[in-house]
């Protein structure tokens, strides 16, 4: 029964969370109180009741219609919300792969561990959908990574701070260096913060095959939206959703990825 309840719990945890990282996402970058007001329809302004703002149910229910002006919700909302919830319940049924993929993750123990990594993905979908909406990567998101990561240490005197820290750091001086030649346009300082707390998380040499990665998503979709002319050669776009996939991909497939990309490389 556990084995069904506790996948269960996970789930509806990850939409609860995501209901807050939608109303995150919205308010925060253009400057709405957080605390301050229930959730609105963005059409009428409406405050929404509580029954009709429970996560991925009350959007069902409602078939996507706000219920006072009868306008579709945007999709965003359950999009976050189950995107959050499936991750989290990914996340969890994966931590036995996820562990062998990052090794140092197995020095502690598996609750604290698991925790970790939930945070870690409530983070990174607040950066994927801000940075996505808003081309922007918040320095207090990378900052509740990389103390996150700093707090982990003191569970452990077998992860050393210097082996920890210098894939991250090696990974956002790269980026850095492309900034700095690109004068802003290629790269933005965001990134190169969002690499330093990435890096340091996926670790040698998978921090490696996360940026090769990264890189190819990013061209891959730079491809698509040319040829959709949704974008041109002048736009700028945003590189943090694409660190953000990758990252997830090599958490899941680092391993695969490190023996594709580089096959003659015994790490």
């Amino acid at each position: 029964m556990d084995k069904i309840i506790l996948p269960i719990f996970i789930f509806l945890t990850g939409a609860i969370i995501g209901s807050f990282l939608e109303v995150f996402t919205y308010r925060y970058p253009r400057k709405i109180n957080l605390t301050k007001g229930r959730s609105f329809c963005i059409n009428c302004k409406t405050k929404i009741a509580w029954y009709d703002n429970i996560p991925l149910f009350s959007y069902l229910y409602l078939k996507g219609r706000c219920r006072n002006c009868k306008k579709a919700i945007p999709l965003r909302s359950p999009l976050i919300e189950a995107s959050t919830a499936s991750l989290f319940l990914l996340v969890f049924l994966s931590r036995a792969r996820i562990f062998s993929n990052v090794s140092w993750l197995n020095e502690f123990p598996t609750l604290f561990s698991v925790l970790l990594l939930l945070l870690t993905t409530s983070v990174l979908i607040a950066v994927f959908v801000i940075d996505l909406e808003h081309q922007i990567i918040l320095d207090e998101l990378v900052w509740i990574g990389l103390v996150a990561l700093l707090f982990t240490l003191f569970f452990s005197f077998r992860v050393s701070p210097f082996v920890l820290f210098l894939p991250g750091f090696l990974a956002g001086l790269f980026l850095l260096f492309l900034n700095i030649a690109t004068k802003g346009y290629g790269m933005g300082l965001g990134d190169v913060k969002l690499a330093l707390f990435l890096g340091s998380f996926l670790g040698f040499p998978t921090v490696v095959s996360f940026l090769f990665l990264s890189f190819v998503i990013g061209a891959l979709a730079g491809i698509v939206l040319l040829a959709t002319s949704q974008k041109d050669l002048k736009d700028k776009v945003a590189f943090g959703p694409f660190m953000v996939v990758s990252f997830f991909l090599c958490l899941f497939f680092g391993e695969g990825f490190n023996l594709i990309f580089f096959p003659f490389i015994n790490f």
